[in-house]
């Protein structure tokens, strides 16, 4: 049978951490594990045109701090800011929670595999030829330092009545300690639904469980954890 393990949940505790930060009893656990993916929803389908990475949750004493890793933040936060303040008001209405909203801007989009996998099925309904895409996509995190990257494009490429698989891949990409991964599906409108999979190392080329002179557990060293990312904006609720 099948050995399929969600990435995800392969890596957590070795080169991530949760996307979702609290803990709570059994009685509250449901409610606030639904509102949670309600919060996800929302922002996703606000926030299309905003290139989001990555929507992090965490709830301190009768508070929800949400953060949105965006490689657009000026999109999110809009003129003067009323559209963050639109965007808390939305995401005030699915909990009982203060919520507070996080902007952090994504320096290097075309090295986040997320970013990459999403700009690349743009294109693709778009109608762009599906190896200029994935080649550009390539070219551009490998010049901007990546250590490696590997993108997979499936389904009725080209619009070919049988459905199969490319892929590229440059520098160097372990199976096991790919920095990200995530799967985007898609319809170009014509034919039928594209899969597709994006996954690279971080940019200095070395796995996030590592430290930066390459000691590991095994040789003593405490595992590297990367720089925080800087917060472009923060809009809390007035009461």
């Amino acid at each position: 049978m099948g050995q399929k393990v969600n990435p995800i949940g392969l890596r957590l505790g070795i080169n991530r951490t949760w996307d979702s930060r609290w803990f709570a009893n059994k009685t509250e656990y449901g409610q606030l594990l639904h509102e949670d993916i309600a919060i996800r929803k929302q922002l996703m389908e606000d926030l299309k045109q905003a290139a989001v990475s990555k929507i992090v949750i965490e709830r301190p004493h009768k508070k929800c701090r949400v953060t949105v890793q965006s490689a657009r933040p000026g999109v999110v936060i809009g003129k003067k800011g009323a559209d963050i303040e639109k965007l808390r008001r939305k995401v005030a209405r699915l909990t009982k929670s203060d919520v507070v909203i996080n902007i952090v801007e994504i320096r290097k989009p075309e090295l986040d595999a997320q970013l990459v996998a999403e700009s690349i099925s743009q294109q693709l309904e778009r109608r762009v030829a599906f190896r200029r895409a994935m080649k550009r996509a390539v070219q551009s995190a490998m010049r901007l330092g990546a250590g490696g990257i590997r993108i997979n494009c499936s389904g009725r490429l080209g619009g070919a009545e049988i459905a199969r698989m490319e892929w590229y891949r440059e520098g160097r990409v372990a199976a096991s300690y790919a920095a990200r991964r995530r799967r985007l599906r898609r319809c170009d409108g014509v034919y039928d639904l594209w899969d597709m999979r994006c996954q690279g190392l971080d940019i200095q080329g070395r796995d996030h469980g590592t430290r930066p002179d390459g000691a590991g557990p095994e040789d003593g060293g405490r595992r590297f954890r990367p720089p925080a990312p800087r917060c472009v904006l923060s809009v809390e609720s007035s009461g």
